[in-house]
């Protein structure tokens, strides 16, 4: 359910983009441990103060702002979209810092979230909302940090409730991975 238009204000997109930019930091410091205390304790500050504005998942903004990069949540990498069309997608992601791996490679992990939102918006794009039933990825190539990167995903045929969905991300013209995933129709009043 998305939150109402604007919830929380510009402030609310700021301090979604400050929580991506401290995730990708965390990740780059190299910090002694008297300075990870010191740190922590100035965070753990900021979550105290925070406990005072929580509120049940329905009212929540985070992962319901549709006009902010990624939906205003922090987990996937913001998704920029070029072009979005029920049969179709192409967008651009950059993997930050924070969802390195090793050797200045995307954890391979992070990469089915990519393909999960970019394939669930192509597959819910015009239609009655549906929910992932399975996501198969292949990799074929390391999919570097810090570079912008093509995804692209498109609806290939739809029996009855069932939405079959397939994506690939290149870096320029190299095909790093590819996907293929199953998307089910809810059944009315379905969670």
């Amino acid at each position: 359910m998305p939150a109402e238009p604007g919830a929380g204000g510009e402030g609310f997109g700021r301090l979604v983009a400050a929580v991506r930019d401290l995730q990708d930091a965390i990740t780059a410091a190299r910090l002694s441990s008297p300075e990870a205390h010191a740190v922590a304790a100035r965070l753990e500050a900021v979550l105290e103060d925070l406990d005072a504005f929580a509120v049940p998942e329905e009212l929540q903004i985070a992962g319901r702002r549709p006009d902010l990069p990624g939906r205003g949540q922090f987990f996937a990498p913001v998704i920029r979209w070029e072009v979005l069309t029920g049969e179709g997608v192409t967008a651009w992601v950059r993997f930050g810092r924070y969802y390195l791996g090793a050797n200045s490679a995307a954890h391979g992990g992070a990469i089915p979230l990519v393909f999960d939102e970019v394939m669930g918006e192509v597959a819910n794009r015009d239609r009655p909302r549906s929910r992932t039933a399975y996501l198969k990825v292949d990799y074929r190539r390391i999919t570097p940090v810090g570079r912008d990167l093509r995804v692209e995903a498109a609806v290939v045929r739809q029996e009855g409730r069932k939405r079959f969905v397939e994506g690939a991300i290149y870096d320029d013209a190299d095909l790093l991975c590819e996907a293929t995933a199953l998307f089910v129709e809810l059944r009315p009043g379905q969670p």
